[in-house]
């Protein structure tokens, strides 16, 4: 039984007898299916000699922090503690990012900016019933996002086609996403602002946070979603403890506002719920210092849930309005195909329901195997090992003070694996990319810092110098990792500017409806990159093109009817007459765009065609990926690589607009 008391006020609060043995045992539960999972991961990719290094870091720091003995006062809330961490995680985003501030445009960017550079309020209002993957992509993603619209226009209203505001606009997100995990940890246990800002560092340098950050496309897609989602966390978590309404109300706002940006906000209403939970078990196994919410009289269970009914109105309209638009509540379909991929559906009744639910099982387990490369096991091994060394050593001692921290061992729990569950159950339906991670990895960010920083008092005694180097030292691997990583998207962006203004400056040289192949990296870039705000006019319409299915913007069945419709048009005549075939393709040893023309007979054309997708072109209704790809790879070989007797210019686009004299036979 522990008594508390705090203004006057005495409450008694009764410690479960399993609380302590089966917190335990649910930590090292926990510990165990990681541990399993990240030896099995190591082995698998040839990095097995990091599991010796890591014993041996754990082996070295638990020597260090049992010789030393100096005590760590713990530290106080307070402005200039604030203070201090917003210009450091300021500088450090800075520091990290500032190599990306010049990343142009690529993929969903040349898409979003084609449709959303005019503003227009008619265009907003179409947003909240136009399916936003239909739009760009050509794609059924069931995607309503006005905020796409809003970030596009009003970027492009201030910044035009120039990438460092928009990049501007993508750090102070992400400076301000830190910021709200520093008051998130520093709200679940005050008094310490140093493990509120280890928490809010330690997800700014997160390497997983690459593709999010640097790519301008992750700012309406991870970023703000993010934003709004942990606001609307905090402020509620404000009301819980002060019962004050206008946070109530923030907290709605930022709600409906993530469900502008993105479908991970329907998770935010069970996530309150689930932190209320954890609350409510948390003052179960000690008094929680300075909670206002303790001193409340009980209350009803439906009075309890009244704070929740605003969340739940909007979400059951937001998915009604859902069903209206798409006949779907929230991508069932997408569920469904899941399912069936996984189970392929040939074995009937109750065995073939077991075999399903077998085979989806093995496609979650891929999902979080994917999820853990990507948080953790894209270090080095060198930082590998001392990284989980590290946290190795400060759960060990975590379990070894059990006694004196469940708090630390609920929040371990709650952080590092309830919100990673509920804040990435909207990813199961998609394919597995490191950038949806950014949200989800808000949770591990403060159960590591727990875990570095314990609650309890004994803990506070036993950690001096060397426990608060081991954040150090992690912000310091993780930043450096993240700043390798950004280097793969600079150079992306490079490529993408290259690709798009050479592509503009040859396209638009060359005579209306000329025949033209493209083949180049960047996504599906087309038909945007040759349309405005990228030129001055529509050169895609000016021009008969073919180009890779992996940069259109048109699903294959489509692609392939425009396609065919080109084909047959200029195939159509003697088979002996000759046609000039233009081709745009990307040379990666020199970066540059390098311009092609034949003159090939349509019977040569038509035998290449017929090759690669099987028979006659006009007889295809549809073909595969992998026929697409051969059509296109079979064309660009006719282009560049002739006959001897066919002369071939081969040119580079230069940047400047001007083409070179030189010719290659």
């Amino acid at each position: 039984m522990i008594r508390n008391t705090e203004n006057n006020r005495s409450y008694i609060a009764t410690e479960a007898p399993w609380s302590q043995w089966g917190l335990a045992a649910m930590f090292i539960l926990v510990l165990f299916v990681l541990g399993s999972a990240i030896i099995a991961v190591t082995i698998h990719d040839a990095k097995a000699w990091t599991l010796p290094g890591l014993l041996l870091v754990s082996i070295f720091l638990s020597g260090i922090q049992i010789l030393e003995t100096r005590e760590q006062a713990a530290v106080g809330n307070g402005r200039a503690g604030f203070l201090v961490f917003l210009s450091l995680v300021t500088a450090v985003t800075f520091l990290i990012y500032s190599p990306t501030l010049h990343v142009y445009f690529f993929s969903d960017d040349i898409g979003c900016l084609h449709a959303f550079h005019q503003p227009s309020l008619d265009q907003f209002l179409r947003m909240f019933h136009t399916d936003l993957a239909q739009l760009v992509e050509g794609e059924n993603g069931q995607e309503i996002r006005p905020f796409y619209d809003l970030f596009y226009m009003v970027n492009y209203k201030l910044w035009g086609l120039n990438p460092v505001g928009y990049h501007l606009t993508s750090l102070l997100a992400d400076i301000l996403n830190s910021v709200l995990v520093f008051a998130m940890a520093n709200k679940v246990a005050p008094g310490n602002q140093l493990r509120a800002g280890f928490a809010g560092l330690l997800f700014a340098v997160q390497p997983v946070h690459s593709m999010a950050v640097s790519w301008i496309a992750g700012t309406p897609a991870e970023l703000a979603p993010t934003l709004f989602y942990l606001a609307s966390f905090f402020w509620f978590t404000s009301y819980c403890a002060t019962r004050k309404g206008r946070y109530l109300w923030l907290s709605f706002l930022a709600f409906a506002a993530c469900l502008l940006c993105k479908e991970i906000a329907v998770t935010l209403p069970i996530m309150l719920f689930s932190y209320d939970l954890f609350r409510q078990f948390e003052r179960k196994l000690a008094i929680v210092p300075g909670d206002a919410s303790i001193r409340q009289p009980q209350r009803r269970r439906f009075l309890d849930l009244l704070p929740y009914l605003p969340f739940l109105l909007l979400l059951l309209g937001y998915l009604e309005w859902r069903h209206i638009v798409f006949s779907h509540f929230l991508g069932e379909s997408f569920w469904a195909d899941a399912w069936n991929d996984t189970s392929n559906g040939a074995i009937p009744g109750t065995i073939g329901m077991l075999h399903g639910l077998a085979h989806f099982l093995r496609y979650l387990g891929g999902e979080q195997i994917f999820n853990l490369r990507a948080l953790l096991l894209l270090l080095p091994a060198i930082s590998l090992a001392l990284v989980l060394g590290l946290l190795l050593v400060w759960a060990i001692q975590l379990l070894r003070n059990k006694a004196h921290d469940r708090r630390a061992i609920v929040v371990v729990l709650y952080f590092g694996i309830v919100w990673y569950i509920i804040s990435g159950l909207p990813l199961l339906v998609a394919a597995p990319d490191a950038r949806h991670l950014y949200l989800p990895a808000v949770g591990p960010c403060i159960a590591i810092a727990f875990l570095a920083m314990p609650t309890s008092l004994m803990l506070r005694k036993r950690a001096g110098y060397s426990r608060l180097l081991g954040p150090v030292l992690l912000v310091l691997v993780f930043g450096l990792v993240l700043r390798r990583e950004n280097k793969e998207w600079i150079e992306a962006g490079e490529d993408s500017e290259k690709v798009t203004t050479q592509m503009a400056t040859a396209v638009g040289a060359m005579p209306q409806n000329s025949l033209l192949i493209i083949l180049a990296p960047g996504g599906a870039t087309l038909p945007f990159a040759l349309q405005t705000p990228f030129a001055s006019m529509d050169l895609y319409s000016r021009m008969q093109i073919i180009e890779s299915p992996g940069m259109s913007s048109l699903p294959r069945p489509e692609w392939w009817q425009k396609t065919r419709t080109i084909l047959d048009k200029e195939l159509s005549g003697a088979p002996d007459e000759s046609i000039e075939v233009n081709l745009l393709a990307w040379d990666d040893a020199s970066k540059s765009v390098r311009q092609a023309s034949r003159s090939l007979s349509k019977e040569l054309i038509q035998s290449s065609l017929v090759q690669s997708v099987g028979s006659n072109p006009e007889t295809v209704e549809s073909v595969t990926d992998q026929q697409a790809d051969d059509l296109v790879g079979y064309l660009v070989q006719l282009v560049a690589y002739g006959t001897a007797e066919t002369r071939v210019t081969s040119r580079p686009v230069k940047e400047d607009g001007s083409i070179p004299n030189e010719s290659l036979k």
